[in-house]
């Protein structure tokens, strides 16, 4: 059964469109990465700077590997725009 994966990213004030544009390169990496089954990237309509990464994956070790072949400098880059640790869960869909 699929897992979803969401994270959620708060940049600096004035920081968000840097903060996109890191993900920008990412997010299609993670899409083409083994067991991914969507990727998507959004930000809140209220304008608040912050970036929600809703992922769907076969499973949670195939999220984990993938994780692992993000670049340590775009990482870093990441890093350096939040203002704050980011936050990711994962959740399984129910049916209903």
């Amino acid at each position: 059964m699929s897992i979803l994966r969401v994270n959620e990213f708060v940049a600096f004030p004035g920081k968000l469109d840097d903060l996109l544009e890191c993900f920008q390169t990412i997010v299609p990496m993670i899409r083409m990465s083994d067991g991914c089954e969507s990727c998507e990237m959004l930000v809140p309509a209220n304008g608040k700077e912050k970036v929600v990464i809703l992922e769907q994956w076969r499973d949670m070790k195939a999220h984990q590997a993938a994780a692992r072949n993000i670049n340590g400098s775009d990482f870093k880059r990441i890093v350096s725009l939040l203002d704050g640790a980011p936050s990711g869960k994962y959740y399984t869909p129910t049916a209903g």
